[in-house]
């Protein structure tokens, strides 16, 4: 595939600034495609993609220059330790924001065949659209974990906005689609509908007030099962994150979504990433929102050049098995342990196949006790699993 018809290569000025950036900064080891430059696969761990379209995204157009605004902060930061090649690929090409929809889906279906982790940087969240399609001709079954403050769900398939992208989302993957985790939600954003659509499918809602101080671990098993994250920076409180629309009294801050981005670059099975909805036209003046939105997208990066090639690459068996018995449903669970980075699994039994299920030490600890993670629970359910373990689905978690 010929990926340099699909892009605008980065500006010359820009490209000759960031291999100045100094030794040891990641703009001088970053591999930048020129226009009628080759793009090899083999060279490249991870790739950026700028993608200059806000058309979808209602009062917040200004999305849409974000991306060389990121990269200048980006490529002023530090280097990796850990030899990971980065490539930048330019912006997508096209007149409307459907061309550039079906390149950005072609572009990202041919890095994740190719094993190159597509880092989107948008754009309305809409563009998730490409990165789940992208997914879905390379994978059987694909996980995809969103943090945002509400869920961009309206049941209207044709109605492709960054407020309803869900929508088209999970209408054209029903069947290849494991799960949604949303994560960092606030309640009073989202409406009783779109909270239903989550349950009714037991999908994961993982709200703000789960992941403040030491309780941000809690969203680690989520993103180390996930195939694509989609991060909408109005996650972010506004104080923190002035480069968006509108006043977010509310969210996670700094250094919380840098965490997230950490731990989701960690995951083995992660191959693509977006970060959207970042309106470099509302940042403050010394430009805070962009510098946080490079280094969200640098800890992420730093995730994935840190790896430790766990479950789904090792296999899940070579582990540490602990087998729980829960009395009151005469059920054994069975846990798997690396004793060498303190990650969890644990066994989900199911009509045909079983799962494996990234969790925590205080979910294996919590079962010593006869308590089973709502996670678990609801993943029983999804597998047609009879364990008769009872659903709390709908519970309500402040």
């Amino acid at each position: 595939m010929e990926l340099e018809y699909y892009f605008d290569p980065v500006k010359a000025e820009r490209r000759k600034a960031y291999q100045r950036s100094g030794e040891g900064r990641l703009g001088s080891s970053v591999s930048i495609i020129e226009n009628g430059n080759a793009f090899a696969p083999e060279a490249a761990d991870v790739a950026i993609i700028g993608v200059e379209a806000g058309v979808n995204s209602p009062g917040n157009k200004g999305c849409s220059k974000a991306p060389d605004e990121v990269r200048d902060g980006l490529y002023e930061l530090r280097g990796f330790d850990h030899g990971l090649k980065v490539a930048d690929l330019g912006n997508i090409r096209g007149k409307t924001a459907n061309d550039k929809l079906i390149a950005l889906t072609d572009v990202c279906s041919f890095l994740i065949a190719n094993s190159v982790i597509p880092i989107v940087i948008g754009g309305s969240q809409d563009l998730t659209v490409a990165l789940a399609a992208a997914a879905g001709r390379n994978i059987a079954d694909f996980n995809l974990s969103v943090i945002d403050s509400a869920i961009d769900y309206s049941g209207d398939t044709d109605d492709l906005t960054s407020v309803s992208f869900l929508s088209k989302l999970f209408s054209d993957n029903k069947e290849r689609l494991g799960n949604i985790a949303m994560i960092g939600v606030q309640k009073y954003l989202y409406t009783s509908a779109e909270e239903e659509f989550i349950h009714r499918n037991y999908f994961d809602l993982i709200r703000l007030g789960e992941l403040k101080g030491e309780s941000i671990k809690n969203a680690e098993p989520y993103l180390r099962d996930t195939d694509i994250l989609s991060l909408d920076v109005s996650s972010v409180k506004k104080t923190d994150m002035p480069a968006q629309p509108g006043a977010m009294p509310n969210g996670l801050i700094s250094h919380e979504i840098c965490q997230l981005a950490w731990y989701a670059g960690m995951s083995d099975r992660l191959k693509a990433f977006g970060m959207f909805e970042l309106n470099p036209g509302e940042d403050d003046k010394s430009g805070s929102g962009v510098a946080l939105a490079a280094q969200i997208l640098w800890h992420f990066m730093e995730g994935i050049s840190l790896r430790h090639n766990d479950y789904p690459v090792r296999d899940i068996d070579t582990y540490s098995i602990y087998i729980v018995h829960l009395e009151e449903n005469g059920m054994d669970i069975r846990f798997f342990n690396n004793p060498q980075n303190g990650r969890w699994w644990v066994e989900v039994p199911g009509d045909e196949n079983r799962l494996i299920v990234s969790c925590s030490e205080d979910d294996y600890n919590n079962a010593l006790k006869n308590e089973l993670s709502r996670r678990w629970i609801f993943f029983d359910k999804k597998s047609g699993s009879k364990s008769g373990i009872k659903d709390d689905s709908s519970a309500d978690i402040d």
